[in-house]
């Protein structure tokens, strides 16, 4: 009997070729349809091989969060908070400019709502 890494290389590659053979022979019995087993050799390599034979699913991962942005007004001098409203301004997308969904709304929008952009302007 022999020892050492040759023969348990034999015996991996041998493995190997047994389980491509039994692919294979499921694989002939699936494209044979006439045959009655089909649908069990079908499930056998969905089950044994599912990378391969598997059926996928596509899933949406997109997720929406709204988000409220919160101005601590209190903070920023009369100056820095008229500048953060015209930077919004300036940075505000157009009415018609297709990121604007009714999920998805400009910032200036969102904060002209707490009233805040009256007082700045004031």
């Amino acid at each position: 009997m022999e020892n050492g890494p040759e023969p348990c290389r034999r015996y991996a590659e041998a493995i190997d070729l047994a389980v491509e053979l039994w692919k294979l022979d499921r694989i002939a019995t699936v494209q044979g349809a006439e045959s009655e087993d089909y649908r069990a050799a079908q499930f056998l390599l969905e089950r044994r091989f599912p990378k391969e034979f598997g059926q996928s699913k596509r899933v949406d991962s997109r997720v929406q969060v709204q988000v409220t942005p919160v101005v601590a007004w209190e903070k920023l001098s009369p100056e820095r908070a008229q500048l953060l409203v015209e930077l919004l301004r300036e940075a505000a997308p157009d009415a018609d400019d297709p990121a604007i969904t009714e999920t998805t709304r400009p910032a200036l929008e969102l904060v002209e709502g707490e009233g805040f952009v009256e007082l700045v302007d004031g």
